[in-house]
């Protein structure tokens, strides 16, 4: 009973009659109350939504579950923004996130129009007309991933990082999102995503487990989606390209694929010649210069598996229509082996490893999404 008296005495005395001397009294305004804070939205973990960290051992999460947890984490943080660019060929909402600091994201319009004009200076009068777009722009950097969506680690990296960016205070991620704005775009692939997590969680603790599902995880193209970059035939290339490469048109792009457990983890420029002959050699030194910086800084955080002077045989472009590298003959005596080509690692008869293990990609990104970006 000690809470109800304590509240009926406390009315009694807010409504009792004031005293004549009060009453004679002049009565003083009421000081102007501030309106309560409302709290920050908690930003959401990977685990909150997926309900596991992306990584851990024999868990996936479908394409819709990720889209959940990628608007919970834009609506939740004032450092990110949500797109959905269109819908893929089974009708899968495609994504992109734009990360950067709250200031940045308000003025992404005016950086867009600036980062145009560097794209084509032809409409430079002045060399300090560049110079103040340099001074004023911000590095725009993509990342895109899973587009082999067998290679779990690239459709679950993108969720760690995602959080990393919008919920790290340290000055190093600062610094990052001061500087750069960055589009991700977490699933090159989303009907992919779904098509290899309903088949993995059906199989899972059978025979079965880990390997690929029996259809083609993209429907027209399957694996060889990833070189549609010179064609552009399938309605996620044609996305990607027409919103954000001809449109923001990025100083760095990174794709994140995954290896299988016998392969390398990164692979990083110079690469082996021949390059591309329209692509500017002001361009090739520029990719050189970044990927050798890249190896440098990850050898000195004593990283392994890191691959430079390859033989890339992808039609991946630096520019759109642009195949940075002239494919070589897929049956021809100079083709690189991929790692299919080579002995299995694995126990015969052992299927399971088949489906990567994400955890090896997670780690490598987390190391590189603690790095600032400095573009001379």
């Amino acid at each position: 009973m000690l809470r109800p008296l304590v509240l009926l005495f406390a009315v009694a005395i807010v409504a009792a009659p004031a005293s004549p001397a009060a009453a004679q009294q002049p009565r003083r305004t009421p000081p102007r109350r501030r309106p309560p804070s409302v709290a920050a939205p908690r930003i959401p973990t990977p685990r909150s939504v997926l309900g596991f960290e992306p990584g851990e051992d024999r868990k996936l999460a479908d394409w819709p579950t990720l889209v959940r947890y990628y608007q919970a984490l834009a609506a939740a943080s004032d450092r990110m923004r949500y797109r959905e660019l269109g819908h893929s060929t089974l009708g899968a909402p495609l994504i992109a996130l734009a990360i950067s600091s709250p200031q940045n994201l308000r003025a992404l319009d005016r950086y867009r129009e600036l980062n145009a004009r560097l794209a084509d200076p032809r409409g430079f009068k002045t060399p300090k007309e560049a110079e103040d777009v340099l001074r004023l722009g911000k590095t725009v950097v993509l990342i895109t991933s899973g587009i082999h969506s067998t290679e779990v680690g690239g459709h679950l990296t993108p969720a760690g990082l995602a959080y990393r960016l919008a919920s790290d205070t340290s000055l190093a991620t600062r610094a990052i999102l001061d500087n750069v704005i960055l589009w991700l775009v977490p699933s090159l692939n989303p009907d992919g995503v779904s098509i290899v997590t309903r088949w993995y969680n059906r199989t899972l603790g059978t025979p079965a487990e880990g390997t690929d599902p029996p259809e083609l995880y993209h429907h027209y193209t399957g694996h060889d989606n990833n070189r549609d970059w010179y064609a552009f035939t399938q309605v996620e290339t044609q996305l990607v390209v027409d919103s954000i490469y001809n449109v923001w048109h990025p100083q760095i792009v990174h794709d994140i694929h995954q290896q299988d457990t016998d392969g390398s983890r990164l692979f990083l420029p110079p690469y082996l010649d021949p390059i591309e002959p329209n692509v500017d050699p002001l361009l090739v030194d520029g990719v050189n210069a970044l990927g050798t910086a890249m190896a440098w800084t990850l050898a000195g955080q004593g990283k392994t598996g890191i691959q430079r002077s390859v033989r890339r045989v992808d039609a991946r472009p630096g520019l759109p229509a642009l195949p940075w590298r002239r494919p070589h003959p897929v049956g021809g005596g100079e083709r690189e082996p991929r790692v299919a080509d080579r002995p299995a690692l694995r126990p015969a008869g052992d299927a399971r490893p088949r489906l990567q293990p994400a955890r090896t990609v997670l780690e490598l990104q987390q190391s590189l999404a603690g790095r600032s970006l400095v573009v001379a």
